[in-house]
């Protein structure tokens, strides 16, 4: 590339050439490049990205625990994703609630300092609706919630706090207690407006309702554990799970509540039959009276039973249980 010469590089040039006389003109040094990396003071980095890595790891889980819990509550299918896993100043996330809110603050020991987790509006209604008999809707509302609703809600935030608690395990022992509930996220002053903050949030989704859960860890909360979060602490997720855990779990299990029914047969009918069917008729269906029926699980053809009574009631004696490689063939023997 041609180098450009100054205009007093030039005017010497033009002047040695009329005189006859060598000039050497010399270049100007190359200037380099700096690449300058901005800075905002406002949103200082204080949480490494290995960290905010491993706290998504570890919140990926806390969903997980949270929908099984939330679904055995609301005896529906709950699903909740992680959305993000941000740092921020505490100003910005109390601005970001809504008014009124249902905001937790519970504390972390042996960590010092609280912790915040926020319930959006639908969720608390749905959660209530629910719980009281409902479909599980969101009564679109801007109010306070009431005593009964709190009380409701202050089961669910204990659900919570025990799985937090199992999400944390991994890292550290933790003990999570509510310390207050506050509807007014202006008047929960728990760190300088400026602090760094972890914000992470959760997305619910039901059949009937979706909202956020917002889960808020103030830096000097913990700050104290900071270099235990790490990817090499997350290598012991792959240990076996403790025998006491297993029990755990299958006693969870054990109060779950399935749908299951028994196929006694089927048979085709015309529109003219069924339109001329009267009591009294006889539908003929492709099962003999002494052959096996099926029964489902949740949809899913599980067992071969035999239909009859039990005392006044009409009932289905499981007999034998389906071999998962094939449908129609069946394994054991008769009870």
């Amino acid at each position: 590339m041609a180098e450009i010469l100054s205009q007093e590089e030039i005017d010497a040039l033009l002047s040695a050439v009329s005189y006859g006389e060598d000039v050497q003109v010399q270049a100007e040094p190359t200037k380099t490049e700096k690449f300058i990396n901005t800075y905002d003071f406002r949103h200082p980095a204080r949480v490494s990205k290995d960290q905010l890595r491993t706290l998504q790891n570890l919140h990926d889980n806390f969903a997980r625990l949270l929908s099984a819990t939330f679904s055995t509550l609301q005896r529906a299918i709950i699903e909740i994703n992680l959305v993000s896993v941000d740092q921020i100043t505490y100003s910005e996330f109390i601005m970001s609630l809504s008014s009124p809110s249902c905001t937790y603050t519970f504390r972390m020991e042996p960590l010092e300092g609280v912790a915040i987790i926020d319930f959006s509006q639908s969720v608390v209604f749905s959660f209530v609706d629910r719980l009281f008999g409902g479909r599980g809707t969101s009564i679109i509302t801007e109010r306070e919630i009431t005593w009964i609703e709190k009380s409701v809600m202050n089961n669910i935030i204990n659900r919570t706090l025990r799985d937090l608690e199992r999400t944390w395990e991994r890292i550290i022992p933790l003990e999570c207690n509510v310390e207050m509930l506050e509807t007014n996220p202006e008047f929960v002053q728990v760190v300088p407006a400026s602090e760094t903050v972890v914000l992470i949030s959760f997305e619910l989704k039901s059949e009937n309702v979706s909202g956020l859960i917002n889960l808020c860890y103030p830096y000097i909360t913990i700050e104290p554990i900071a270099l235990r979060l790490g990817g090499q602490n997350l290598v012991s997720s792959s240990k076996e799970v403790p025998r006491d855990e297993l029990e755990k779990n299958r006693k969870r299990i054990q109060y779950f509540e399935s749908k299951i029914k028994a196929n006694l047969g089927h048979t085709s009918l015309t529109i003219r039959d069924l339109l001329d069917l009267k009591i009294g008729d006889v539908v003929v269906l492709n099962k003999r009276l002494n052959e096996n029926v099926d029964v489902f699980v949740e949809e899913e053809l599980k067992f071969a039973g035999r239909a009859g009574l039990k005392g006044k009631y009409k009932a289905v004696e499981i007999i034998s249980r389906l071999v998962p490689e094939g449908l129609d063939a069946f394994e054991g023997t008769e009870d």
